[in-house]
């Protein structure tokens, strides 16, 4: 019991302290790999303010940026306004407020092309009846708010947006696999309504080497989305790269069918982050940290990268991989979450385990309490019985003691039937003892006998 519960416990450590084989997806030729480039600070992210930052924009004097309350625990209320950052990355003013009765959980920010913002209100979407989108007027003023419904029976994660030269909003869903899908409102928004989703095309997931804190699963699922201030490009970026698209005619939904360019946001500068923004200038990617889940708070900050110009290259893979067995092939293909599942069972398994041990232990102790009570109750019983019958130092024996062996009988032969003579045996009795004749004549005291000595040791005249 002992070796199987430790033998959970070890499975359960080496899954979550160790560098599972899920997180190499395909395994890199480390020697052939071109390590990417570290972002550049930009500035220290500190306010708590925006603590669980989710989306960020840049603008003229600094950015907006948006907190989630997805997979936050105890998210403080006040949080969940649209800040507004100065270039030094100090919030500025009370915030924004969302109308009507707030927000549930914004996962986005972007900046459409005429400079109106849009907030994607779509966290922990499969468990809502509507997502909901809200456009911010370039002026900052109150926000609207726009309902929308995936099909029925076709709900997905979204943390990305993206939108159209004619303003149409593109919901990029995150589904930690090798391929995003693009959603799309089926007609003009209008407040105060709710309007269907239909899906509008989908994003292979390119293979990558870069470094990133989540290993092959911050290689996957699509976290935040730009649009570059002219519109001309779009991005949309995963925990560990930034993917570019170069727009033609304002038609995102047709670039986003393209090959993109890949851009490197290696750890350790990076550190947890699901926000990207174009520059004011257009001519970097900026990114932002969580705060809730930095790894060292002191260096998270803003990170500037300068996008790739190079057609993307698939990387070197090492070819032993391909003979992995089916159990490897199964931990590579599992999802961040999918992990997180397993630790839980692993973990459930183990306290079960641990469990049925504790329980084994103390009835064992239970029982060898038992016997040794029934056994104390058995001696007593017999010394009892020893005071009332014998003496209790010398104690009698029992029916189970060993029978004492019998010392021979002289002149017994058990060989022969019978033994004596008056028992039908073949030997006789030893002969009788002679005695002096009764008023024989005796030779006088201390003289020797006549005739020679005798040989009966009780003939009182051998001597």
């Amino acid at each position: 019991m002992r070796r199987v519960t430790f033998s959970v416990m070890a499975v359960g450590a080496a899954l979550l302290l160790g560098s599972p084989a899920w997180a190499v997806d395909p395994s890199p030729s480390t020697s052939a790999a071109t390590p990417a480039a570290q972002g550049k600070k930009v500035c220290k992210l500190s306010d708590l303010k925006v603590g669980e930052l989710s989306g960020i924009v840049a603008t003229s004097s600094g950015y907006l940026a948006v907190n989630t309350t997805e997979n936050v625990e105890n998210a403080v209320e006040s949080h969940q306004k649209i800040w507004q950052l100065t270039a030094a990355c100090k919030v500025t003013g009370k915030g924004i407020s969302f109308g009507g009765g707030g927000s549930n959980s914004p996962n986005d920010i972007v900046r459409a092309k005429d400079g109106t913002m849009w907030i994607a209100d779509t966290g922990n979407a499969k468990e809502r009846q509507s997502v909901a989108l809200w456009k911010l007027p370039a002026a900052l003023t109150t926000p609207q708010l726009f309902r929308l419904t995936f099909p029925e029976g076709d709900k997905h994660e979204v943390q990305a947006l993206l939108i159209n030269g004619d303003g149409t909003p593109i919901l990029v869903t995150h589904e930690n696999d090798k391929t995003a899908f693009l959603y799309t409102p089926v007609g003009p928004l209008a407040a105060g309504q709710t309007t269907a989703l239909k899906q509008a095309g989908k994003i292979d997931i390119l293979t990558t080497v870069t470094e990133n804190i989540l290993g092959g699963a911050g290689r996957k699922g699509f976290t935040g989305g730009a649009v570059a201030p002219d519109g001309t490009r779009v991005a949309l970026r995963t925990q560990a790269d930034a993917y570019e698209w170069d727009v033609t005619g304002g038609d995102v939904l047709a670039a986003l069918k393209t090959e993109p360019r890949v851009t490197g946001l290696p750890a350790p500068a990076e550190q947890y982050s699901g926000a990207i923004t174009y520059s004011n200038d257009g001519t970097q990617f900026v990114t932002a940290p969580r705060l809730d889940k930095a790894g060292d708070k002191e260096t998270a900050a803003l990170l500037a990268y300068t996008p790739t110009t190079k057609r993307y290259v698939a990387p070197p893979t090492v070819k032993a991989s391909q003979g992995d067995s089916a159990i490897m092939k199964w931990f590579k293909d599992l999802t961040l979450d999918q992990v997180y599942m397993l630790l839980a069972g692993v973990g459930f398994a183990g306290l079960i385990l641990v469990g049925l041990g504790v329980f084994g232990m103390i009835n064992g102790k239970k029982k060898r309490q038992k016997a040794a009570a029934a056994a104390k109750k058995k001696a007593k019983r017999e010394r009892e019985a020893l005071d009332e019958f014998g003496d209790a130092d010398f104690p009698l024996p029992t029916d189970n003691a060993p029978t004492t062996v019998l010392a021979p009988v002289p002149g017994y032969d058990d060989r022969r039937q019978g033994g004596y003579p008056d028992q039908g045996g073949v030997y006789g009795a030893p002969p009788p003892r002679p005695q002096p004749g009764y008023g024989q004549p005796q030779p006088p005291y201390g003289q020797p006998q006549p005739g020679p000595r005798s040989s009966d040791p009780w003939d009182p005249n051998r001597y």
